[in-house]
Order: structure tokens, then sequence, then C-alpha cells
């Protein structure tokens, strides 16, 4: 038989995103990648505001979500479904990723990953959480590898978006049309270059299609909330 998966509730970790993003480097070879559309003038605020996005990205791939395994957080789903206790305090205490799966089943993409656990869960209905708590251990259950949703890549392409907008003037855009309009799965458009370019350098290994995924959709909840 074999041995019952811990579902590591109740546990919590020292680091916090501001450790990650302090201890973050970023050498002269990062400004090189920067289009000219930003001025060196604004790289000092950009070299900034990059880190403390970054820094939660890191934590949330190495020390928040990340570091909890699919089956661990099923589990966690398991036994709060089985206990039936639904109150904030009993939510508050699943691993993080089996929380952040959760939320969006309660209230839909687009949450900040890092703010989850001080948000009032309460009063949702018991029974809405409930089926909530189902649904998101069915997505577990049934999502293939390699194609459960990256809340950390998700959160971070949106930061760097809003990022691009502000230091460029210019809205983000995809395209991954290439030379004679052959596809392609790296970002085209200028900002898609630059987010890719920003994820690469701290994350070499990132899959393009999935930047060019997660943009797609920030572009299109972005330009939704501004109808």
């Amino acid at each position: 038989m074999p041995r019952k998966t811990d579902p590591r509730v109740g546990e919590r970790t020292d680091d916090i995103p501001t450790d990650f993003a302090e201890a973050l480097e970023i050498g002269e070879d990062f400004f090189g990648l920067v289009p000219a559309t930003i001025p060196p003038g604004r790289f000092p605020d950009l070299e900034d505001d990059l880190r403390e996005v970054v820094g939660r990205f890191l934590w949330a791939k190495k020390a928040g979500p990340g570091r909890y395994r699919r089956a661990e957080a099923m589990a966690a789903l398991d036994e709060l479904i089985t206990r039936g206790d639904f109150g904030i305090d009993a939510l508050s205490e699943l691993n993080e990723r089996a929380w952040l799966m959760l939320y969006d089943e309660l209230a839909g993409s687009g949450g900040d990953l890092f703010m989850l656990r001080n948000l009032p869960v309460n009063p949702v209905p018991d029974a809405e959480v409930a089926a909530a708590a189902m649904r998101a251990h069915r997505y577990f259950e049934e999502a293939k590898p390699g194609q459960e949703v990256d809340f950390a890549l998700r959160e971070l392409v949106a930061d760097l978006g809003k990022i691009w907008e502000a230091y460029s003037g210019q809205a983000p855009t995809l395209s991954n049309k290439g030379d004679h309009l052959a596809y392609e799965q790296e970002p085209q458009s200028e900002a898609g270059r630059f987010i890719l370019s920003v994820i690469r350098y701290f994350w070499p290994d990132v899959v393009p299609s999935r930047v060019s995924r997660e943009l797609r959709d920030y572009v299109r909840r972005r330009n939704l909330s501004r109808e």
C-alpha cells in the first residue's frame, strides 16, 4: 500500500519575496537588453522595479507555491474537503500551491498570488468553497505535465507588461509573426521581446511559447478592463 502523501498544511517558510529581491544580481550586461524606447536615465528606477517583481517571481518558484508538489496540493485539498471546515483559518493552513488553485477557482485568474494569505475569503458560502476545492482537485488530476497553469509566470508577465507601459509609454502588444510572416514561438513585438529577454536573463530555461501565451492573455485582460 503506497504511503500517504503529506499535505504539508500549516507550513511556513522564513523566506519572503524581499529576500530574493535583495539577493538578485543584475549585471551591466542586463541593460544591453533594454530597448532604446527606454532612456538610460530611467535605468536606476527600472532596476528597482524589476528587482521587486523578479524577486517575487523567484520567491514563488523556490519558496512559495513552487516548492510544493502536485500530489501535496491534492492531498491538502483532500484533507480540507474531508474535514468540511472552510473557514478562513482552515483555508490559511493550505500549502500555497493548493490555496492558489483554490483561489483561482473561487475568484478567477488575475489575482495577486503574493497577497492571497491576507484575503478575507469569508463570507463565501461553504458550499461554494467546497465546490471550488473539488474543481481545483480535479484540475490537478487532469492537467497534463507541462500544461498546468504557471501562476508565477502569469504574474511576472503581467508585472513586466505594466513596467513596459510605464517606462516606454506604449501599450504592450503581442505578435508571433517573424520574417516572411512565419509563426515564431518567441514573441516578436517590441514589448514581447523585452519581456522575454528579462525573464530569460533570470530564468534561462523558460519556454518562449509559454511567455507568448501569458502575454496574449495579459494583453486581452488589459484591453477588456479599459473598454
